[in-house]
């Protein structure tokens, strides 16, 4: 995730379980304690080819959400 769009600027990762193909779930409070997370802080996010994330509005997976598929790389670079 990273605090400006076009993937720029402070950034930090949040991270898959080590079992392919299983769903990490993480809550706003999982983010908050495990990563430091501010809650709307980042504006942009680079998701790995292969790889999905699902962003809900709401704490606890409620709310409207949507989901983000990872892109290939592009000129050397993954696609943000």
């Amino acid at each position: 995730m990273f605090a400006l769009p076009g993937c720029l600027d402070d950034s930090y990762a949040v991270f898959s379980t080590e079992n392919q193909g299983e769903t990490a779930y993480y809550t706003l409070s999982d983010l908050e304690n495990q990563y430091n997370y501010i809650n709307d802080w980042p504006s942009s996010i680079m998701i790995p080819l292969g790889y999905s994330v699902t962003l809900f509005d709401n704490d606890g997976f409620g709310g409207d959400h949507e989901t983000y598929q990872g892109q290939e790389y592009s000129n050397g670079r993954m696609v943000c």
